[in-house]
């Protein structure tokens, strides 16, 4: 199954109330197609466009809701909470300042059986390849000391540790491959940067402050849930091929598993992330 199959499967079932958010140049459920979906992004269509006017522009469409922080339902008026068959979300929660707030949001606006559909760049196929993944105690304390910009330690690890191939191939790194890289960026060249750099003042700094593996992934939707911070758990997962792999949530309808079964689960997501690493380590650095 393709990335978009595999993303709107079962949508077609009914006519549903999608929200896309971040949906720029590359929409997954467009409304020139006939979806009812209301878009969301952080600018009107028309920056957009002037943002993306050297790529695909012409795809992006008009913006129903501008969002740059904050609870995302709190955009959404009061009586349509609840009402939403999907939210959409591809290659945007890397970028959020707050992950656990848009799970808490996805709780408001969707409906009891409602989907949380989520395209994420594997850490390991990207330009975050040397970056380790991100854990829930970071996720957890970005939900509990909100912030309006991303982090001095987030702009220097995106920016200090991004790579890219020196082979002059424009496509993601594959599995299995041996990429021959460079690191972008000099630890002087970012400390500039964060040094005239404020978490309170100036304008915003967009980076990738959250790294996953599929397992990773996994891991921290199964522990925000197991201590009560979201009812979600992962329904399905796709690995497409490319820099990505596909998740939908769904709620959970059981009690939170007993102690042990949790610890079971972490445990085996914990080996899973391992090997995931451990695979990436042994295509990078070849025999021993």
């Amino acid at each position: 199954m393709d990335r978009r199959a595999f993303l709107l499967d079962g949508l077609r079932l009914s006519p549903p109330r999608i929200i896309e958010i971040g949906a720029s140049i590359s929409p997954i459920a467009p409304k020139r197609e006939g979806w009812p979906t209301i878009v969301v992004d952080h600018a009107p269509a028309p920056e957009l466009r002037e943002k993306y006017a050297r790529e695909n522009a012409a795809a992006i469409e008009e913006v129903d809701v501008v969002w740059q922080g904050g609870p995302l339902h709190e955009r959404f008026p009061q009586d349509s909470h609840g009402t939403f068959d999907a939210i959409i979300a591809s290659h945007v929660i890397e970028h959020l300042l707050d992950p656990v707030g848009l799970l808490l949001s996805a709780d408001r606006l969707l409906k009891p059986d409602g989907r949380l559909i989520l395209a994420v760049p594997d850490k390991r196929l990207c330009f975050d390849a040397m970056r380790p993944v991100s854990t829930t105690g970071q996720m957890l304390a970005a939900h509990l000391a909100p912030r309006r910009k991303h982090g001095i330690g987030a702009v220097f690890d995106s920016t200090a540790y991004s790579s890219r191939r020196t082979d002059g191939e424009a496509k993601p790194w594959l599995k299995g491959e041996a990429v021959p890289f460079e690191l972008i960026s000099a630890p002087f060249e970012v400390h500039a940067l964060c040094a005239g750099y404020s978490e309170a003042e100036g304008a915003y700094h967009d980076v990738h402050a959250w790294t996953f593996t599929p397992a990773s992934f996994a891991l921290a939707v199964l522990e925000l849930r197991a201590m009560g911070l979201s009812p979600w758990r992962i329904k399905d997962t796709h690995e497409p091929g490319g820099v990505e792999f596909l998740a939908v949530l769904e709620r959970a309808i059981t009690p939170i598993p007993p102690r042990e079964e949790i610890q079971r689960k972490r445990k085996a997501l914990m080996l899973r992330m391992l090997a995931e690493i451990r695979d990436q380590a042994n295509w990078l650095l070849g025999p021993a």
